[in-house]
C-alpha cells in the first residue's frame, strides 16, 4: 500500500483498492467487494456522490475498489451517475395510472420495477418474510398499461443493459416479454398480468445459488450446472407457501427450462405435460439471456438470437409458439439497429403491418459519407421500394452515436397484432 493509503490492483485499468473514509464524489466505483444481494444499488459500478458514499458506509465495508481512469468533475456527478444514484437524487415518482406514451416515461416504470425486484430478491436472500408481494402486484398493474398503451417503447426500453443489472433486469424484460407475448396472443388482462408477475418471478431461485456460480465468466463444472439447476426447484419452495402468489406463476418458476424433447429440467417433463405458460416463459427467458449485457460479454443483437433459436426450435422451444413470437416482436424487435441497403443507419422503432421484416425504422447516419442524418427521419421500410433491412448491427460497433440510436417512443406506436 502506498503514502495515500491505496493499493493498485490492475496497473493497466487503473483499479485501486482505497478506505471508505477517503471516497469523494466524482470517484468511479469499480467494485464493492459484496454480492449482488448483499448491497441497495442496481448496479456494482457507478459514479459516487455523496448520497451513495453514505450507503456504502453503512454496509460495513471497510474498502472499495475505484477506477482512477473515471473520475469526473464533482459538478458533473450528478449528469453522469447510475441509475440507482439519480433515483436516490430524485426519490420515486408517485405512482400513476396515465397512457405511457414516450421513451423516458417507460424508462421510469421500468426502473421502478427493477427496484421493486431487487427489493424482493433481497428479502428472500436475507430470509425475511415474503416482502412487498402488493408492490410487486402494484408494479404489475403498471407496466400492464405501459405494455397496452406502447409495446413499442417497452421493448425498446428492455435492450437498455447495464453489464452487472444482469439479475434485475433480466427478471422485469422476462415480466414485460410475458405480457407483451400474451397480449399478442390474445389472452385476457388478468392471465397477461399474471404471467408478468410468473416472469419477474421466474429466477427468484437463484438466490439460493452460489454467486461464484452464478457470475462465473466460463464453462461451469458438472457439479455447478448441477448447482444452477437447482434454481428451478429452489423457487418454487420459495413461492409456494407466499399467500397471493398466482399459482401460474409457481408452474413458470419450477418448469421455465424444461424442454420439448423432454431432455430439461427437473423432471424431464415430455412436451404434452409442460404447461403453455411454461413453454412460453422458455422461449422469453432464452431470448433475454442470449441479448443482455453481461459483466463478461456483451449480448447478441436481436436478430442473431432469434435465428439462433430458430436452429433450436422443435427441440428446446416449442416451435408453433416461437413462430408466434418472432411474429409478436419481429424479425428486427424495436430497440434494433440495423444497417439498410441505402447505406444508412437506423433504430427499428415499431414492426410493419405488412412484413415483420421490413420495419419502421428512425434513420440516424449515413454510414457512406459518415454524416449525421439531421433531423433523423422516420422511415417504413415496408412501403419503400428497392429498401430492404441487410444487416442487425451491435450498439458496441457504433458506440459515437448510442444517444442518437436510443428510441424516442413518442408517438402511440403499436407491436404487429
Amino acid at each position: 500500500m502506498d503514502a495515500e493509503g491505496k493499493e493498485k490492483i490492475k496497473d493497466d485499468k487503473e483499479i485501486s483498492r482505497i478506505p471508505v473514509g477517503e471516497l469523494k464524489p466524482g470517484m468511479y466505483l469499480h467494485d464493492l467487494g459484496l454480492d449482488w444481494l448483499r448491497h441497495p444499488f442496481l448496479t456494482n459500478s457507478f459514479y459516487l456522490d455523496a448520497p451513495s458514499i453514505n450507503k456504502i458506509r453503512q454496509l460495513g465495508v471497510d474498502h472499495v475498489w475505484i477506477d482512477e481512469s473515471k473520475k469526473v468533475e464533482q459538478d458533473k456527478v450528478e449528469e453522469k451517475n447510475s441509475e440507482e444514484a439519480v433515483r436516490s437524487k430524485q426519490g420515486k415518482r408517485p405512482k400513476s395510472k396515465k397512457v405511457v406514451p414516450s421513451l423516458e416515461q417507460a424508462q421510469e416504470t421500468t426502473l421502478e420495477a427493477r427496484e421493486t425486484v431487487q427489493e424482493l430478491f433481497r428479502g428472500v436472500y436475507h430470509q425475511e418474510e415474503f416482502p412487498n408481494f402488493k408492490g410487486l402486484q402494484s408494479t404489475a398493474d403498471e407496466l400492464l398499461t405501459s405494455v397496452a398503451n406502447n409495446p413499442a417503447a417497452m421493448l425498446s426500453v428492455g435492450r437498455l443493459r447495464t453489464r452487472d443489472g444482469y439479475t434485475y433486469e433480466h427478471s422485469v424484460n422476462c415480466g414485460v416479454l410475458m405480457m407483451i407475448f400474451a397480449s399478442f396472443y390474445g389472452l385476457g388482462e388478468y392471465h397477461v398480468r399474471t404471467l408478468g408477475i410468473a416472469g419477474f418471478l421466474h429466477d427468484i431461485g437463484k438466490v439460493r445459488v452460489p454467486n461464484e456460480i452464478l457470475q462465473k465468466p466460463g464453462a461451469l463444472t458438472d457439479e455447478e450446472f448441477t448447482e444452477i439447476k437447482k434454481h428451478s426447484s429452489h423457487g418454487y419452495q420459495i413461492l409456494k407457501d407466499t399467500p397471493g402468489i398466482p399459482e401460474k406463476a409457481l408452474e413458470v418458476a419450477r418448469l421455465h427450462h424444461e424442454r420439448v424433447d423432454g431432455k430439461g429440467y427437473p423432471d424431464a417433463l415430455p412436451e404434452s405435460k409442460i404447461p403453455f405458460e411454461a413453454r412460453l416463459a422458455a422461449i422469453v427467458d432464452v431470448y433475454d439471456a442470449l441479448t443482455a449485457v453481461r459483466c463478461y460479454k456483451d449480448g447478441m443483437t436481436p436478430t442473431q438470437a432469434l435465428r439462433q433459436m430458430m436452429a433450436e426450435a422443435g427441440a428446446k422451444f416449442d416451435q408453433n409458439l416461437f413462430k408466434r413470437f418472432i411474429k409478436c416482436i419481429g424479425v428486427y424487435p424495436p430497440g434494433s439497429i440495423v444497417r439498410l441497403s441505402n447505406g444508412q443507419l437506423g433504430v427499428v422503432e415499431n414492426v410493419s403491418r405488412e412484413n415483420s421484416a421490413k420495419p419502421i425504422v428512425r434513420v440516424v447516419y449515413d454510414i457512406e459519407r459518415e454524416e449525421h442524418i439531421d433531423p433523423p427521419r422516420v422511415i417504413n421500410v415496408s412501403r419503400e421500394n428497392g429498401l430492404s433491412v441487410i444487416s442487425s448491427e451491435s450498439l458496441t460497433d457504433w458506440a459515437f452515436l448510442e444517444e442518437r440510436l436510443l428510441v424516442s417512443g413518442n408517438s402511440q406506436a403499436h407491436v404487429n397484432g
